[in-house]
């Protein structure tokens, strides 16, 4: 099952300050607090979304000429064999010295917990700096499916983000069923 969601509920817009990185809820204004999914600390702010839609959404993301957020096509539950891309969003305050680069590392548990599969932290934007404030998509997205004979259920999928030039870092976790 997939619930369409419109890209500012999932990345709400950062308050600019050199002290803080705050996630907020764009139409009320008010701040959110950190989730599993969405976290902040240290100037240092990831999101991480499971989609199914990923080429359709990243296009419209790439698109985009700022004025309108974009939607993106969150997956809560997929069929064995059907494929989802795992991008982590990312954004920074100001007050940084020196090149940005966030780094990104994937793990992804089966029902019983067990590790089925890791990614070693790799950079997260293939550009040199990024500007504080602005919401960027991670260049390395995690690409998940399951195997016929891997079980169904329940599977975890944790992302570690960490910014050095920022002393940072924020572990994310999305649950996905998996049915037949």
């Amino acid at each position: 099952m997939k619930r369409p969601l419109l890209l500012a509920a999932v990345l709400v817009l950062l308050h600019q300050s050199p002290a803080m990185c705050q996630w907020y809820d764009v139409e009320s204004g008010a701040p959110v607090a950190d989730s599993s999914w969405r976290k902040t600390k240290d100037g240092f702010g990831a999101v991480l979304v499971v989609t199914d839609e990923f080429n359709s959404s990243r296009k419209e993301w790439v698109n985009s000429d700022g004025s309108a957020l974009p939607a993106i096509h969150v997956a809560n539950s997929i069929r064995r064999g059907d494929v989802v891309l795992v991008p982590v969003f990312f954004t920074h305050t100001e007050g940084v010295e020196g090149p940005v680069q966030p780094e990104v590392g994937y793990r992804i548990l089966q029902p019983d917990g067990s590790i089925v599969s890791e990614m070693p932290f790799r950079s997260a934007w293939g550009k040199e700096t990024t500007e504080a404030g602005e919401i960027y998509i991670c260049h390395v997205a995690l690409k998940f499916f399951v195997e016929p004979e891997e079980p169904l259920g329940g599977y975890f999928i944790i992302a570690n983000c960490r910014q050095n030039q920022l002393s940072a870092a924020v572990t994310l976790t999305q649950r996905i069923e998996v049915t037949k």
